[in-house]
C-alpha cells in the first residue's frame, strides 16, 4: 500500500510539470521520500522545478504555475506590472533578488526555485522621452528634434561607432530587433543577441542617441527559405503547424492569416507577436532614448499580399490593436505606423504617433537629373498624405540608393537631390527624419570606412553632414 501511495504522489507531482519527458520514467524502481516530502526518483535526479507564484498589481511570462526543467537548462521568467503598478523586486525562496523585471535562472541539481514578483503601486514620474507634437517631434520642453542617423543590426555596431556618430552630429538609431534571433525557441530567450541588444540600447543611453526600436522583417520568416537568402523576423516554430507552402503562395497565405487573423493559427500567431512585444517593451521602457517602438517594418512585404481584399484595413486593425495593448504598459513612447500604400491610414485615433516609409531609388539603371521630377512628385504626396491630411510627422525608416542598382551611377546626385526636395518642399516643417543605410559597396554597417562609388571618393556622410 506505501508503495502505490507513493506512485499517486509521483503521478501528480509528474504532471505538474508541462516541461517534462517521463517516457522513460521506470515505475517498478522504489519511490524514496526524503525528510523534507522531497520525492526522490532515480531518472529524476537531473531535474529540478519552479514555482512561479502570482503577484498583486501584475503578471509573468510564463505564467504562475509549476514548471519541470532538466539541471543545466535556463529558465526566462518576466515580471509585467498592470496599469498604475511598477514592478518593484523578485524574491527568490523568499529572499531578495533581482530588481530587473526579467531574470534567468541556471538550475542546479536537487534545488529547487520559488519566484515571487512583487509590485508597488505606481508614483507619478515625469518622462524625458520625445513625444509628437503637431508636426513636430520635440523634447520634454516643446522644442523640435530632428532625428537624422543610421539603421543598425545589434551584433554590428560597437562603442566606437557610437562615438563616430555622435562626433559627426547624428542622433538617431534605428535599431533591428530581430524575433527569430531573439526567441529561437518558443519562451526561450537568447541571452547572447539579447546581449547584442542591451548592449547597443546602454550605449545610445550614455551616449544620449535616440533609439527607434524596430520589429525587423524582410521575407517574414527563415521559414520561407524559398527566397534567395531566407527571410528574417517571425520564428519558424511560430510558423510552423499552420500548413504553408514554403512558396511566394505560402508566404502570402501566412501574412494574411496573421494580419486578418483569419483562422485558429492565425490568431495564435498574432498572440505570440505581442506577446514577444511584451517582453521587449517591458525590458527597454525604462531607457529614456528609446523613443520609439516601430511596430512591424514593411508590414505588406510580399507584394502578392496586397492583392488580398481587405489587408490594408487589417494591417490598421493591428495598429490599433498594439496601440491600444502596450500604451496601458508604456504610455509615452511614440508608436510607428509603416505606410501600406493604400486608403487604411485614413483615421487614426491616437496621439504620439510617427509615420514611415522607406526611400529609396526607384529609377533602375541609375539616376540623373533629369529624373529629379520624380523625387519631387514623391515626397509632395508624402507631405500631402501625412503632414496636411492626417496632421503627424513622417520618418523615413530606410533610406539608400538601391544596393543591387549601385554600379550604374547617380548615387551622390540622387541623395543630393532627395534633401534639397524635402527642404524646398517643407516636410515636417523643415524637420525631417531619417534613418540611412550606407548606399554604396562594402559591409552595410562599417559607417567608419570612407566608400568608393560611381568610380570616385564620394561618400554619403559628408553629403548628409550638409543637412544636419
Amino acid at each position: 500500500m506505501k508503495f502505490w501511495a507513493g506512485a499517486i504522489v509521483i503521478s501528480i507531482l509528474l504532471a505538474s510539470f508541462p516541461f517534462m519527458s517521463i517516457s522513460n520514467a521506470a515505475t517498478s524502481e522504489p519511490i524514496l521520500v526524503t525528510s523534507t516530502g522531497m520525492v526522490s526518483y532515480p531518472e529524476l535526479i537531473n531535474y529540478f522545478y519552479i514555482t512561479i507564484f502570482s503577484g498583486t498589481g501584475g503578471t509573468t511570462v510564463p505564467n504562475s504555475g509549476n514548471y519541470f526543467l532538466q539541471v543545466g537548462e535556463s529558465f526566462n521568467v518576466v515580471a509585467i506590472p498592470e496599469q498604475g503598478y511598477d514592478f518593484s523586486k523578485w524574491l527568490l525562496n523568499n529572499t531578495d533578488y533581482s530588481t530587473n523585471p526579467s531574470i534567468t535562472i541556471q538550475g542546479e541539481t536537487n534545488i529547487n526555485y520559488n519566484l515571487q514578483p512583487i509590485f508597488v503601486i505606481e508614483e507619478p514620474q515625469t518622462s524625458e522621452k520625445l513625444i509628437v507634437e503637431g508636426l513636430n517631434i520635440t523634447d520634454a520642453s516643446g522644442n523640435p528634434i530632428r532625428l537624422q542617423g543610421v539603421n543598425a543590426e545589434p551584433r554590428d555596431i560597437q562603442e566606437e561607432d557610437i562615438q563616430w556618430l555622435k562626433s559627426k552630429g547624428f542622433n538617431y538609431i534605428r535599431v533591428d530587433a530581430f524575433w527569430h534571433r531573439l526567441e529561437p525557441r518558443e519562451d526561450v530567450y537568447d541571452s547572447t543577441y539579447f546581449g547584442y541588444l542591451d548592449n547597443i540600447l546602454n550605449l545610445c543611453e550614455e551616449y544620449e542617441i535616440y533609439v527607434n526600436l524596430v520589429f525587423m522583417q524582410w521575407q517574414w520568416s527563415p521559414y520561407f527559405s524559398y527566397y534567395s537568402g531566407s527571410g528574417t523576423g517571425f520564428p519558424s516554430w511560430v510558423i510552423s503547424g499552420g500548413g504553408y507552402e514554403n512558396s511566394a503562395t505560402g508566404l502570402r497565405d501566412c501574412i494574411a492569416d496573421f494580419y486578418m487573423k483569419r483562422n485558429s493559427h492565425g490568431i495564435w500567431m498574432r498572440e505570440e507577436f505581442f506577446e514577444f512585444w511584451t517582453y521587449l517593451i517591458n525590458r527597454y521602457k525604462d531607457n529614456q532614448y528609446v523613443i520609439a517602438y516601430e511596430i512591424i517594418n514593411e508590414p505588406t512585404i510580399a507584394k502578392e499580399v496586397n492583392h488580398v481584399t481587405g489587408v490594408h484595413a487589417a494591417v490598421m486593425d493591428l495598429y490599433e490593436e498594439f496601440t491600444e495593448t502596450f500604451r496601458s504598459i508604456d504610455p509615452v513612447t511614440i508608436h510607428v505606423y509603416h505606410d501600406t500604400g493604400g486608403d487604411a491610414e485614413e483615421v487614426v485615433p491616437y496621439s504620439n504617433i510617427v509615420w514611415t516609409r522607406s526611400w529609396y531609388n526607384v529609377i533602375y539603371g541609375g539616376y540623373s537629373s533629369s529624373e529629379y521630377g520624380q523625387i519631387v512628385s514623391r515626397i509632395e504626396d508624402i507631405k500631402h498624405k501625412y503632414n496636411t491630411n492626417l496632421g503627424t510627422p513622417f520618418l523615413i525608416s530606410e533610406m539608400g540608393f538601391t544596393l543591387t542598382d549601385e554600379g550604374n551611377g547617380g548615387a551622390e546626385e540622387w541623395i543630393t537631390d532627395s534633401f534639397n526636395v524635402m527642404r524646398q518642399v517643407g516636410l515636417n516643417d523643415g524637420y525631417e527624419h531619417y534613418g540611412w543605410f550606407i548606399y554604396d559597396k562594402g559591409t552595410l554597417y562599417n559607417f567608419r570606412t570612407p566608400r568608393n562609388n560611381d568610380g570616385t571618393d564620394t561618400w554619403i556622410v559628408p553629403i548628409l553632414q550638409e543637412y544636419l
